[in-house]
């Protein structure tokens, strides 16, 4: 079993976080709709928050996890992509269980269950803007080679 490394650790925390600030941001959105009478507001919209945000960070930690063994067993590309796929099949199923379930059972809200799934990406947006994430894809920070010179260039 894979333990989450320093670096990964923090990201969890980080989204973790973030997820919780924006479930409790629409909670509070969902009450001040239903102090005006747009939408009803009961304990199913806290509890599929609450639940919501913690699929979602636990689709992120088995994220971390996978890409940890992923490089842990690098040498061989097809094995690697087919860790990631088993690992991305898994989890999609695990969201998509998460959302019939939020559906059906009339203890959670569907929409404030819902919700959260898509949390990770806008902390993520959001750190990037503020200069705390990277942008973009960070093998594309190493410093490039410098190309050789052509031949048919020196003429």
């Amino acid at each position: 079993m894979f333990t989450l490394q320093p670096d990964s650790k923090k990201e969890v925390l980080r989204i973790g976080g973030g997820t919780l600030v924006l479930a409790a941001v629409m909670v509070a959105v969902f009450g001040v709709l239903a102090a005006f009478g747009v939408i009803a507001f009961d304990y199913t919209v806290p509890l599929a928050a609450l639940a919501g945000s913690g699929v979602t960070v636990l689709n992120f930690t088995l994220m971390c996890l996978t890409m940890q063994k992923a490089v842990a067993v690098s040498q061989d590309a097809a094995r690697v992509r087919g860790i990631i796929q088993l690992s991305y099949n898994g989890r999609m199923f695990m969201m998509a269980a998460w959302c019939v379930a939020a559906w059906w059972a009339p203890c959670f809200n569907f929409v404030a269950g819902a919700l959260p799934l898509l949390f990770p990406r806008a902390v993520i947006l959001f750190l990037q803007r503020t200069g705390r994430y990277p942008d973009g894809d960070p093998l594309s920070r190493q410093p490039a080679a410098e190309p050789e010179p052509d031949a048919s260039e020196e003429k």
